[in-house]
């Protein structure tokens, strides 16, 4: 049951982020601060690149229903999560990995 939730609660996550950046370029969250994501050539980004850029944090959550397998994904995608921390603010795109696995960047909108 718990593994169940997990994964509804993923697919909630992938489909609000998916769905509103696809038709927007950004989240609500993403809108307060006035950003949105692109493709890195400026072009709106579509499913399959909203999908890409998602797929460290897809990954850690469907392998996180797996017990002790799970808690190392959990820990690398926190590992993703530190190493784009760095990036934004030394990669000269400011992008962070997801926005390189994506091949997207984060503008103002």
């Amino acid at each position: 049951a718990t593994a169940i939730a997990g994964l509804l609660g993923l697919a909630v996550v992938v489909a609000y982020e998916v769905l509103l950046t696809t038709r927007t370029g950004n989240t609500l969250g993403k809108k307060v601060f006035n950003i949105k994501i692109v493709q890195e050539d400026g072009s709106p980004v579509t499913e399959q690149v909203m999908l890409m850029r998602m797929a460290t944090y897809i990954a850690a959550g469907v392998i996180g229903i797996i017990p002790i397998i799970g808690l190392i994904a959990g820990l690398a995608n926190f590992i993703v999560a530190i190493v784009s921390l760095v990036f934004l603010f030394t990669d000269a795109m400011r992008q962070t990995v997801w926005d390189k696995i994506g091949k997207t960047k984060v503008i103002q909108a």
